[in-house]
Formats: C-alpha cells, sequence, structure tokens
C-alpha cells in the first residue's frame, strides 16, 4: 500500500456505524468477476454461479467505537458496543442471495457477529452463535485476520497493518475490514484510514471447477498471513546488509568505518516497528485460538493460526538479530574511536618529545647554549 492520501472518511450516522460494502467479486468459469451495483441490480451476480465476496468495511470510529472493534477497550472502561448499521450491506447481501430473510437462526446470529470477532475472539463467537453445545471444527468457517503492506518509498521498510474478519454463510464469504494502521513518518506512528478494495492474488485460490465460498475464504486467509511472512523476509535482507557493511569493522585494527552513521537509528527504528508489528499480530492469536471444544485441524480459523504463529515467531527472532546488528555497530564504533584514541595519543607523544628534547638540553647546559633553530 503507497503512503497516499487516504480516501475520504466519512462520519457514522445518527442510527448507528454504517457498513459500508466496497467491493463484490464473484466467480464464474472464466475466473473472478468484480460486480458494481449495476450487476448486482440486474441479477448478474446469481448468474454467475458463484461463489461470492461480499467486502464490507467501518467508517471512520471515534476513538471508543475503535477501541471496541480491535479488542483494545480499557477493562474499566463500561463501554458497550457501539449500533450498527446494516442497511446497505443487507441489500447487497439480498442481492448475492445472503439476505437475513433466507437465513436461519444460527446463520443471523453470525452475520450479526461478523463486525464483533476481530475484538472478541473465535471462541466466545462460537459460544454466542451456537451456545454451549459442541461445534463441529470442519463448521468453523470465520477467522480474524490480519496483513501487513508496504509503504512505497519508505526507508528503512514500513508496513501498514490491514485488519479484518472472514466468515461463510451458505455460497458468500464476507470479510469486514477494520480502518487500517498506517505508519505516519511525522508523528512516528500509526494512525487510522480507510482501506481501498482487497485484493488477493489469484494464485492462492485453487484452480478448480468446484470452487466454493471455503475455498475462498482460506485463499483469503492464506494471502492475509503470507504477507506476515514477507515482512520478516524484507526486513532481514535489509538488516543483513546493514550488518553486513559494520561487520568487518569490528575485528579491523584501522578504524575503519564502512558503515553509514544513519544506520544506527535505522536498526532502532527497524526494532520499534517490528515491535508494533509483534503486537498486531499477538493480539490477533489472542482472539484466533481456539479453546478444545472448538480446535480441530478441519477448521479453517485453526489453520491460519499456525501460519500466523510461524510468523511471530519469525518477526519475534528478526528483533533478536536487530539487537545483535546494534551491538554489532556499537562494537564497530568503539572500536573506530578506542584506534582515533590510541593514534591521537602517538602523535601527541611525538609532538612533545620534539619539544621536550630541546627543553632538556637547555635545563642542562644554560640559557647561553645555542641551540638549533633557536630564532625559529
Amino acid at each position: 500500500m503507497s503512503a497516499t492520501t487516504a480516501p475520504e472518511m466519512t462520519e457514522s450516522p445518527p442510527g448507528g456505524v454504517a457498513l459500508r460494502c466496497v467491493d463484490v467479486v464473484a466467480w464464474s468459469d472464466t475466473g473472478p468477476v468484480h460486480l458494481d451495483e449495476a450487476d448486482l441490480l440486474n441479477g448478474a451476480a446469481l448468474a454467475t454461479g458463484g461463489p461470492f465476496w461480499v467486502q464490507l468495511a467501518l467508517p471512520q470510529l471515534d476513538p471508543a467505537e475503535q477501541a471496541w472493534f480491535e479488542g483494545s477497550v480499557d477493562p474499566w472502561d463500561p463501554t458497550e458496543a457501539p449500533p450498527l448499521d446494516w442497511s446497505e450491506a443487507d441489500r447487497v447481501l439480498e442481492l448475492v442471495g445472503a439476505g437475513r430473510s433466507g437465513l436461519d437462526a444460527h446463520e443471523r446470529r453470525l452475520l450479526d457477529r461478523l463486525p464483533q470477532l476481530y475484538g472478541r475472539g473465535v471462541a466466545r463467537v462460537v459460544r454466542e452463535v451456537w451456545g454451549r453445545q459442541a461445534y463441529e471444527a470442519s463448521h468453523l468457517r470465520f477467522f480474524p485476520t490480519v496483513a501487513f503492506r508496504p509503504i512505497e518509498g519508505s526507508y528503512p521498510p514500513r508496513f501498514s497493518a490491514v485488519r479484518m474478519t472472514v466468515g461463510v454463510i451458505r455460497n458468500v464469504v464476507i470479510s469486514v475490514r477494520l480502518p487500517d494502521l498506517r505508519w505516519d513518518v511525522g508523528t512516528e506512528n500509526f494512525e487510522y484510514v480507510l482501506g481501498e478494495p482487497l485484493e488477493v492474488a489469484p494464485r492462492f485460490f485453487p484452480v478448480a471447477d468446484d470452487l466454493t465460498a471455503e475455498d475462498v475464504a482460506e485463499a483469503i486467509g492464506l494471502h492475509q498471513a503470507g504477507t506476515a511472512r514477507a515482512v520478516s523476509e524484507r526486513l532481514a535482507a535489509e538488516l543483513r546488509k546493514i550488518e553486513r557493511k559494520w561487520r568487518h569493522d569490528v575485528g579491523s585494527a584501522e578504524g575503519r568505518r564502512n558503515g553509514d552513521p544513519r544506520d544506527t537509528g535505522r536498526v532502532v527504528a527497524m526494532t520499534e516497528h517490528l515491535y508494533q508489528l509483534d503486537r498486531q499480530l499477538a493480539r490477533l492469536l489472542r482472539r484466533c485460538d481456539l479453546d478444545r471444544s472448538a480446535n480441530g485441524e478441519g477448521s479453517i480459523a485453526a489453520s491460519i493460526a499456525i501460519r500466523y504463529r510461524y510468523a511471530l515467531d519469525e518477526l519475534r527472532s528478526l528483533e533478536g538479530n536487530c539487537r545483535l546488528t546494534s551491538q554489532t555497530i556499537d562494537q564497530a564504533i568503539v572500536n573506530a574511536n578506542q584506534v582515533d584514541r590510541e593514534r591521537f595519543h602517538f602523535i601527541a607523544a611525538a609532538s612533545a618529545s620534539s619539544i621536550l628534547v630541546p627543553t632538556l638540553v637547555a635545563s642542562i647546559y644554560g640559557a647561553n647554549v645555542a641551540l638549533p633553530a633557536q630564532d625559529s
């Protein structure tokens, strides 16, 4: 994601937080097709045969609403769930065959809780949708996700965090996207911005005639989790470049300084950014991990959580590498400074000796002794 001007934000209407429909994708024999409002109204959506992906997004949120939907409400804060305005979303879902009037009680409860899933977590939503009864993990087709998008032109590399929940209801994949977290260079912190429609690379979708909504949801989850791994690879490559420039300076007897003095600040910035991304992944896993009654290999949520665990391990390993690189740079600077001090001491001692010898001669033989270059 480029660091261009964010799309204009709109305030929520008095009736509640309005869910926006930012895109509808349908799969036909020729592949994915983006549908606009005219296509939906003339019935083109149902003609494709599906499955469908309806992308919903939250609008601009005030601090209390933002904290609620991302699950960061202060434990001493009595804030209640903000009301939602489903009017636009319901209109679109009706046109793709997932309208509320045709859903059973469990499906309606799941639909209502999808925007809350990122903050509440999988296990709690399972309880709220199906109660205490055991539910087969193979039917658990919803999960929170986080993805990272590179900010073009940023150095060291910076990334935006794309957070959303994904759920499957019948033949429709429904995603609800929170405002993105984008790094602001001026404030050196994340800011909330609205994201554009999400694109998933075609290679993540299986090439099959019997493509289902579950396949689409899993592809979305794999794409989201894959970006977390790519962050580690990109930052690790940049870190190796910096470390390689300073590594030879550590054991240098000449006090060489091959590295850029600004590299220290860059490594510190990378470490801080990794910590922020680490927090996003750790928060996601706390909400994505399933309790024993709903865990299993057949669950999309469980398989996606495993990938995020691997990505989190890589990020934390990279944080350790950043600290080692910082130590390498610090040691190289200390060595170079030591060599500079020794060189200065040698020059100072030689200069002092050249002055000390005539002084000793004069002190021994008296002031009347003619000294070489005494008038110089």
